[in-house]
């Protein structure tokens, strides 16, 4: 991959544009089913009700804006070299060795039904934890802001199949943005410990 970073820890410095998506993120409010602390009493209690407000990463793909829950974003990485293995899943483009952990970059352009591109250095990997096991790369074209959205803005979309890429829309400067499932994008487990002899 000619003229981008060589690993995915060059330039970590640029994971300070996102920091982790826990409580300490600005303006987060406590979602659904999370424990509460009430820091004078120091009893705790469970949020049940549906959050008012959603933090969202909001990014472009080819000439398109995106949004991600941010609660299922890690952090932001800068474009890295990428190890290209024959016989993974279609939508991997391939493996990025990320401080000791083998994670698959997947390319959301061809589900998105966007031209498929080379990769350049000014790009953008998002790492995503779509479940509390397993992690991957997003290869996206840039990263742009985190946004607070109200919840009662966002609108619901329905999939043929049942499977929607971009189960939400909202409204960001006055433009509607796909919210896309990080779910939807999972390769699965592409890689695992090799166990016994070989």
């Amino acid at each position: 991959m000619t003229g981008v970073h060589d690993s995915a820890t060059h330039g970590a410095e640029t994971d300070s544009r996102l920091s982790s998506p826990g409580p300490s993120w600005p303006g987060r409010k406590p979602g659904a089913g999370e424990h509460i602390v009430d820091r004078q009493s120091g009893s705790s209690r469970t949020s049940r009700a549906e959050p008012a407000t959603r933090l969202l990463v909001v990014g472009r793909i080819g000439a398109q804006r995106f949004a991600w829950p941010a609660a299922a974003v890690e952090r932001v990485l800068p474009m890295a070299a990428v190890t290209r293995v024959a016989d993974l899943p279609a939508a991997v483009a391939g493996l990025i060795d990320l401080h000791g952990d083998t994670l698959a970059v997947v390319d959301p352009r061809p589900r998105l039904g966007l031209p498929a591109q080379a990769p350049r250095p000014e790009q953008h990997l998002l790492l995503l934890r779509p479940t509390a096991s397993r992690r991957f790369l997003l290869w996206v074209d840039c990263i742009e802001t985190i946004v607070e959205v109200e919840s009662s803005t966002l609108e619901e979309l329905q999939a043929a199949d049942g499977s929607a890429s971009a189960p939400m829309l909202t409204r960001i400067d006055g433009q509607l943005v796909p919210v896309l499932s990080p779910a939807s994008f999972d390769p699965g487990q592409v890689v695992q410990s090799a166990r016994g002899p070989q």
